[in-house]
Order: structure tokens, then C-alpha cells, then sequence
């Protein structure tokens, strides 16, 4: 009787091809622009936000003051903010009707740079980072002698160490990944 469950179970279910790869969870960022929903990869919206962070981060410090630079560096602040999602601004200041308003704007930066905290929280690392090499291994053949060689310090040591060697540089972490 549970075979029968089972193949009747297996018309209703949807059976992938083993060698078609289809994550399970893709993680796309999506956004309203004003107009339609975007599907951007988060690494490229990432890279241009790292690209601009720094001068954002200035034209923020400014806006924020009570300079009178400030209305300026907060235009620059959301120009900026802008070109990182690829949104146009608006013809009219007054009429927000095809792009974002000035607090959409910052409240996408706050989701998107929330969203990317939540992704290297959650995710696991890459299968491909390289960890850190092993001892190497020495063959009988060259295996130190039972005597010790006395160094010029007049202490004894073995000629080989077994101190673990120090780990290799790997390439710099991906921001998307802890």
C-alpha cells in the first residue's frame, strides 16, 4: 500500500534533471524603481556601492551638520544613491511619479545595505576558498637521525621542525560571505 501512495505522490511532484543546476534560493535583490521591478545582482550593486561609499559616507557627514553646505552634499548624497541603483531622477522635484522620492531613496540604501547584512549572516561558505596547507609530509629516507646536531648556541635541536607551517594568503573574502 505505501508504494501506492508513493507513485501516486510522483505525478504531483516536479522531478528536476540531474546535470540542469537550479538553485534553490536565488538570491537576487529586488527593487522598485519608480517605474518596474528590478532583479539586480546584489555582488554588482555591492561593488558599486563600495565604489562610492567613501564620498557617500563624506556627503553624509555633511548633510547630516549644520553647515551650509548641507542641503548640497545631501543632493549629492541621493545622486549618488542614484547611480548605485541606476534610478533617474526626477524632471519635476515636485512630482515623483516615474522614479523614488528622496526618502524611498534612503530607505532602499537602509534595506539594501540590511539585505546584504542578512546574506553573509546566513549564507555558508564557498565550497572553493582555500584553507590553510598542511604539514608537508617527510619520507623515511630523509627522517632525521636519533642524534641531534648541537647548534652554535650550544643547545640541542632536531634539524627538522615540527611547528606547523604558517598559513597561506588566500584571496580577500567576498563581502556576501561571513
Amino acid at each position: 500500500m505505501p508504494g501506492l501512495f508513493s507513485w501516486i505522490a510522483s505525478w504531483f511532484t516536479k522531478r528536476e534533471p540531474f546535470d540542469l543546476y537550479q538553485p534553490r534560493e536565488r538570491r537576487i535583490y529586488s527593487f522598485w524603481n519608480g517605474k518596474d521591478i528590478i532583479h539586480a545582482d546584489p555582488m554588482v550593486l555591492y561593488k558599486r556601492l563600495a565604489e562610492k561609499g567613501p564620498e557617500m559616507s563624506v556627503d553624509y557627514s555633511v548633510a547630516m551638520s549644520v553647515s551650509k553646505d548641507a542641503d548640497k552634499c545631501h543632493g549629492l548624497f541621493l545622486n549618488k544613491i542614484r547611480a548605485v541603483f541606476d534610478i533617474s531622477p526626477p524632471e519635476n522635484p515636485l512630482d515623483c511619479s516615474c522614479t523614488l522620492s528622496e526618502v524611498e531613496l534612503e530607505n532602499l540604501l537602509a534595506h539594501f545595505v540590511n539585505y546584504t547584512e542578512e546574506l553573509k549572516k546566513n549564507s555558508k561558505r564557498s565550497p572553493t576558498v582555500a584553507t590553510a596547507a598542511s604539514p608537508p609530509c617527510v619520507s623515511s629516507s630523509n627522517a632525521n637521525p636519533a642524534t641531534s646536531n648541537t647548534l652554535p648556541s650550544g643547545s640541542a635541536a632536531n634539524e627538522y621542525s615540527s611547528a606547523a607551517p604558517a598559513p597561506s594568503l588566500t584571496a580577500p573574502a567576498s563581502p556576501l560571505v561571513p
